[in-house]
């Protein structure tokens, strides 16, 4: 990576290739055993965050939490996993037939593949139709999108998890602005393929003749990529720079209750990786995440997608620009990102101790520092994969329960309800790991919603059967735990 080059050879660093450097870089994911390679150092890699953070996993968790905690986590649009999803999709667009919809393959990245739709059975063709054999992510379109100079944009922010016990999290203050490249018009008919005008990716606006170049940094510009400082110009511009602080505290927010969600299953796969005795204050991982996010026109800000390998690229892309090697703005945002990085990693334990939440360190600003209240209010799901770890035998096992130690759930269960036989319990193992071998967590919470349903409703357990109903928040997140606990006891 360029970038890193040019900030080693700034601190006159030593750029090494064997494992005693002091930090570990790696531009790709790590499998399984370079992570046993880097134990012992600082390493930018948590294991399994960039299969976390894939559009799948992402939904999936935040949509479970969104259900739990609705007024909590409203952040995030309606979202669907297709083709699992599609009944609850179907009853969505009945009940809100307006609303459009923005199909992305979970496969895809940097735009590819993905389509806005007005009908299902617009969706319907297309899937019969794509030679694109992935599972999609569904989500409802933010429709009343913040423009400036009439055009959509989002913001790509860069949050550092530089520990996971104590869990510190931070949120740098440099960010990028990415813009659409065609005025935006609402969505119609004739527009809704028009990419530049709909969606703000930069990998697909760089190939539009309407993509402006600027080198400007922290003043005013129109350029289709900015810096966040030159962002607050143009608000000035317009008259709205008194909404700042409030979108830069939301977005905050929004940042803590998604590491919240996240970290139940970061939590897991970490033990999954180092075994249950890790003791994992010693671990060196860190990671940067990058958060794209949208602004409606109340300057709500609304999570798009998070990248686990956000691009820390510095080059200009020799489709618009030649002769230029370097991007300025890029270089102004991420060589402070990386660089402030490495400064937090370089601080004493004396130091890192003394710190507190909401404390700033050059650019980042300290989000989560160690346990806090709302995820202690959260934590049904650290409760779930306490459960999990008893049912599965921990890691040794790699995470997976079989059907003879699921079916020993019929015991436990047994203590606060009689309306199970150990064939339901049968039943609902072999509907969840029909795809695949042996149930994992993922699966697991899948189950203990299967068996809550049954216990305080009359549904029937049996796959296309099973008919999920409303149910108000707070009873249900009573009832989940009760099943959990059952199984704790």
């Amino acid at each position: 990576m360029r970038l890193l080059k040019l900030i080693i050879q700034k601190r006159g660093w030593k750029e090494v290739f064997d494992l005693k450097a002091d930090i570990f870089w790696s531009g790709l994911n790590l499998n399984s055993n370079d992570f046993i390679l880097v134990k012992n150092i600082y390493n930018n890699r948590i294991p399994y965050l960039s299969e976390l953070a894939q559009k799948r996993f992402t939904a999936f968790f935040l949509n479970k939490f969104l259900s739990y905690f609705p007024e909590s986590f409203d952040f995030y649009p309606q979202t669907f996993l297709l083709p699992q999803d599609f009944e609850r999709l179907k009853k969505f667009k009945t009940e809100n037939k307006k609303t459009l919809l923005i199909a992305k393959p979970t496969s895809g990245s940097q735009g590819d593949g993905i389509i806005l739709f007005k009908t299902l059975k617009d969706l319907e063709y297309f899937l019969n139709t794509s030679s694109n054999d992935s599972e999609y992510v569904v989500q409802e379109y933010i429709k009343n999108p913040l423009l400036l100079e009439q055009k959509k944009f989002d913001l790509r922010f860069y949050v550092l998890i530089s520990s996971l016990n104590p869990l510190r999290v931070w949120i740098h203050d440099q960010a990028l602005a990415r813009f659409c490249t065609e005025n935006y018009q609402k969505p119609k008919k004739e527009n809704l393929r028009n990419v530049y005008m709909h969606l703000s990716n930069y990998s697909l606006n760089k190939n539009n003749k309407n993509y402006i170049y600027d080198e400007e940094c922290q003043g005013k510009t129109q350029a289709t990529k900015r810096t966040l400082e030159s962002l607050w110009k143009n608000f000035e511009e317009e008259n709205i720079l008194d909404k700042k602080d409030q979108i830069l505290e939301d977005i905050e927010i929004l940042v803590k209750k998604f590491i919240i969600s996240m970290f139940p299953f970061i939590n897991y796969y970490s033990k999954l990786q180092y075994g249950d005795s890790q003791d994992l204050s010693g671990l060196k991982n860190f990671h940067i995440i990058g958060f794209d996010i949208m602004l409606n026109s109340e300057f709500k800000p609304y999570l798009l997608e998070i990248n686990a390998n956000p691009s820390l690229s510095i080059e200009h892309d020799p489709n618009y620009v030649k002769l230029i090697e370097i991007s300025p703005v890029d270089y102004f945002v991420k060589e402070k990102v990386v660089e402030d990085c490495l400064d937090i990693l370089n601080l004493k334990s004396s130091e890192k101790n003394l710190l507190e939440e909401g404390e700033k360190f050059k650019g980042y600003k300290l989000l989560i520092n160690g346990n806090i209240p709302e995820m202690q209010d959260m934590d049904v799901f650290m409760k779930i994969l306490e459960a999990f770890e008893k049912i599965s035998g921990g890691t040794r096992f790699k995470g997976i329960i079989n059907s003879t130690k699921f079916l020993r759930l019929h015991g436990s269960i047994g203590k606060i309800s009689d309306k199970f036989t150990r064939n339901d319990f049968d039943i609902i193992y072999r509907n969840i790991v029909k795809f695949g071998n042996g149930m994992q967590f993922y699966g697991f919470i899948y189950a203990i919603e299967l068996i809550t349903d049954k216990i305080f409703s009359n549904n029937n357990i049996n796959g296309k059967d099973h008919k999920t109903e409303v149910w108000d928040p707070k009873e249900r997140l009573s009832q989940v735990m009760s099943v959990v606990n059952a199984i704790l006891v």
